[in-house]
C-alpha cells in the first residue's frame, strides 16, 4: 500500500479516537448562555429564590454566583456564598461539585 495513503489513513483514524475521547469526557453541547439553563426555584429559606444549575466544565460556585447574581454578589462574604450553597444541597462539598451534575445556587 502506498506510505501516503498509510498516513492519511493513520490521520483519520487518529482524528476519531480524538474527537470519540472528547464526546465522551467533554461533550458537543455548546451551552455558553447561562440563562438558557437556569431553572429559578423558590426555596423556604433565608433566600426567597435559588437556581438549579448543571455545572459546566470549569465552573466553580463563586463562578456561577457571580454569573447569577452580577450586581449585588460584589458585597456578599465569600464564606456566606460557601454556606447558602451547603444549605442549599446538604450532600454537595462546594468546593468538590462536578461538571453535568445539577446544584442549587443562591440568588441574592
Amino acid at each position: 500500500m502506498n506510505p501516503l495513503i498509510k498516513f492519511g489513513l493513520f490521520i483519520l483514524a487518529l482524528l476519531f479516537i480524538m474527537s470519540t475521547y472528547k464526546d465522551l469526557t467533554v461533550g458537543t453541547m455548546d451551552d455558553s448562555s447561562h440563562s438558557a439553563r437556569n431553572q429559578v426555584t423558590s426555596t423556604t429559606s433565608t433566600h426567597s429564590q435559588a437556581a438549579h444549575i448543571k455545572v459546566q466544565e470549569g465552573e466553580t460556585v463563586l463562578s456561577i454566583v457571580e454569573q447569577l447574581n452580577q450586581e449585588s454578589v460584589q458585597t456578599i462574604d465569600i464564606d456566606q456564598i460557601l454556606d447558602d450553597f451547603k444549605r442549599l444541597n446538604p450532600d454537595a462539598k462546594p468546593l468538590k461539585i462536578k461538571a453535568g451534575k445539577y446544584y442549587y445556587f443562591p440568588l441574592y
